[in-house]
């Protein structure tokens, strides 16, 4: 096979024209360096004392390496083709990475300040019932509590919640959790979508976990979203889900076979609101 593609290669080197052939410089149309260069790949296993090729001065062992870049300053193909699009220029510096967050941040803040629904009102207060479940703690309660916003913008505003689950005859459950933090979204006619992310305490205060959790008040963090409706203007009627993070840290739960520290766990919580708006 070798000796049929050497005998093929050799017919068509001798069909060249000299200043194509081998101990030369390929300078012709780019057709024929391109066929040459497949040929001249086929037979890179040369036999000893035949003379190396040389295309555009670099040898064919040599023609992996890095070449020179001779597009170099040149326009390229969108600059050729639509001259008159203009891309946005490439940030260089940190000073101008600065600008551009400067700017970005002050359209935020705009946006955030502008009064863009006329739908939201300033207060918002209403009845919250609310269900949880606790992981390791293996428990479900259901509380009822009250809710209080304060709109700061007609998209951000401050929301507090106060939670208690009320403990049953077997001591099970009695949790109270309290929480404030942020929620951001829109009021549109009829509904408005929410994000909140609220810190926080709970309390664990049933008889069950005096007598097995060593820890009774611990951190949370409660994020997720939430959807209203508005059947009037000053009513509303609220739906929600949340990721509810305890961080019990060190703290243990004795009835469990091995009571090794609780540490972080994510509890899902679900919530019904009704209330009014002012």
């Amino acid at each position: 096979m070798n000796g049929l593609l050497e005998y093929v290669g050799s017919i068509f080197l001798t069909l060249l024209p000299p200043r194509y052939r081998a101990g030369t410089t390929l300078r012709g149309p780019a057709l024929v360096s391109g066929i040459a260069q497949i040929v001249l790949m086929l037979l890179r296993k040369q036999h000893a004392g035949i003379p190396a090729v040389v295309i555009d001065h670099y040898r064919i062992d040599n023609m992996i390496k890095a070449q020179p870049d001779k597009w170099a300053g040149k326009p390229g193909f969108w600059e050729t083709a639509f001259p008159k699009w203009h891309l946005p220029p490439r940030i260089t510096t940190n000073a101008n990475r600065l600008r551009l967050v400067s700017v970005m941040s002050a359209a935020l803040f705009a946006m955030l300040s502008t009064s863009t629904s006329g739908k939201a009102q300033t207060y918002e207060v209403g009845i919250q019932f609310s269900g949880m479940h606790l992981h390791k703690i293996d428990e479900g309660p259901f509380g009822i509590g009250a809710r209080f916003h304060y709109n700061l913008t007609p998209l951000a505003a401050v929301d507090t919640e106060l939670m208690h689950y009320p403990e049953n005859p077997s001591g099970n459950f009695g949790e109270t959790s309290a929480l404030i933090g942020i929620r951001a979204g829109k009021h549109f006619n009829r509904f408005g979508v929410f994000g909140t992310a609220r810190p926080g305490f709970i309390y664990f205060g049933g008889d069950y976990f005096r007598q097995r959790l060593d820890q009774k008040t611990h951190f949370m963090m409660d994020a997720g979203g939430m959807l209203e409706y508005y059947p009037k203007r000053h009513t509303f009627v609220r739906i929600e889900f949340s990721d509810a993070v305890i961080y019990y840290g060190s703290a243990r739960l004795f009835n469990r076979p091995n009571p090794d520290p609780l540490g972080t766990v994510h509890n899902f919580k679900s919530g019904l609101g009704i209330g009014v708006r002012f």
